[in-house]
Formats: C-alpha cells, structure tokens, sequence
C-alpha cells in the first residue's frame, strides 16, 4: 500500500510524505523490514520538436537512502525538491528482493 503517490505541487509548495506499508505474502504488515529508497529529480520535460528526437531533461539530484520500518509495517518517505524549479521527482522503493514500487511527483507551475 502507498499513500502520497501522484502529488503535484506548485513552485513554492511542498510534497507530502509518501507512506508505505510493507507486507508479506499473506499481507500482514512486517516490522523491521529493511528499505531501500531512491529518488532523482529531473528539470520537467521539455517539449518535443516537430521533428527530430526529444531533448533528455538534465537530472538535477539524487538520492540514496535506507530505512525500516516501524512496529505497524510502515515508512515515510520525504520526497527530495530543489526549491523554485519545474521537476518530476521519481521515487524507487525496495524492501528486499520482494517488493518494489515506484512513483513520480512533480512540481511546477
């Protein structure tokens, strides 16, 4: 389960933390789970011309961190900005070798 995925934020607004909740198989939520995070923020995308190919928007950070989670299975995730650009922040989880999700967020006008 994810809560906080598909936001869209103005230039001065700020995301939500993204909430997850970690399962197994039988889908009880599991504590301690180990988790693996990583977000890029890229410039959103430029428009494509007429002809040709579509410029590649320049990645403007990224990150790579770890968590746990808590006693009732879950995670905050708080999603990286650079203040005052136009950026899709695109969010990886891993918890494990079992469970993935990935989501986008954007920011802009």
């Amino acid at each position: 389960m994810v809560s906080g995925a598909g936001q869209a934020v103005g230039l001065g607004g700020t995301f939500a933390p993204v909430m997850l909740l970690v399962t197994d198989v039988a889908g009880d939520p599991v504590a301690g789970a180990a988790v693996t995070i990583h977000q890029t923020a890229d410039a959103a995308g430029m428009p494509c011309p007429a002809r040709g190919a579509c410029p590649v928007a320049p990645v403007l950070g990224s990150s790579d961190t770890a968590a746990v989670s808590d006693v009732n299975g879950l995670v905050s995730v708080t999603p990286m900005q650079t203040a005052g650009l136009d950026e899709v922040i695109n969010v990886a989880i891993a918890a494990g070798t079992q469970g993935f999700v990935s989501l986008s967020l954007q920011q802009g006008p």
